[in-house]
């Protein structure tokens, strides 16, 4: 069985853990797998709709990526809903990977 050398990290944070990043997720994994040559992503980031827009390639397959509505609450649209010109929506972010396997239903 082949396994990847690339691993990209997400970090669900609570409100109350300030010092839990993926970047220190990331650095606790590699000190403990160090057998390996390990690479690694940060993807725990929301980015804001004037710095970038989401492209298609940004998009799962049916075109929905996360973003957070200027009331305060995430939700789940379509990414050309995702602008500047329609302020409803201020941060976005990648869906993240479903469950494989077994797991999967």
């Amino acid at each position: 069985m082949k396994h990847s050398t690339h691993i990209t990290i997400r970090v669900a944070r609570p409100l109350d853990c300030t010092g839990l990043t993926a970047e220190r997720v990331a650095q606790d994994f590699l000190a403990t797998h160090a057998t390996r040559s390990w690479t690694y992503d940060v993807a725990d980031e929301w980015i804001s709709v004037g710095e970038r827009r989401p492209t298609k390639e940004d998009a799962d397959a049916h075109g929905n990526v996360q973003a957070w509505n200027a009331e305060g609450y995430g939700a789940i649209v379509g990414f050309d809903y995702v602008s500047p010109s329609f302020s409803e929506y201020t941060h976005w972010k990648a869906m993240p990977a479903g469950p494989t396997g077994q797991d999967a239903c």
